[in-house]
């Protein structure tokens, strides 16, 4: 199914990610502009966190978390990456030192990763 119109969106340093009601993920930045489609589910997303390390999260309804790297490799967060299971959305957030911090119910704590490099 085509994508339709745009959930969330986050401003980067140098580039406007936008997020689609299907699943699939854009980035807008010049000769660099790219659509992610066939890596991501075609879930509804919920919201974005850009890690100061270059690493996009980008959150689904239904639980899935995936990240994409600065060099373009997607692959799903996993609770080897520190995520807690379960299908309830992941909120996530930035800090101003780049981390990433994210909650899921029904885990109560907030909790904190910052992305190396790939």
């Amino acid at each position: 199914m085509p994508n339709h119109g745009i959930v969330t969106m986050l401003r980067g340093a140098w580039a406007l990610w936008l997020a689609m009601d299907r699943g699939a993920l854009v980035r807008l930045s010049g000769k660099t502009s790219r659509a992610f489609v066939a890596e991501l589910t075609n879930s509804i997303p919920n919201v974005c966190a850009k890690a100061g390390t270059g690493t996009l999260l980008l959150a689904y309804r239904g639980g899935n978390v995936y990240r994409v790297n600065d060099d373009d490799k997607v692959s799903m967060a996993a609770t080897n990456d520190g995520f807690p299971a379960g299908l309830d959305m992941c909120a996530l957030a930035t800090d101003i030192h780049g981390r990433i911090w994210w909650r899921r119910r029904p885990v109560g704590d907030l909790h904190e990763r910052n992305f190396p490099r790939s």
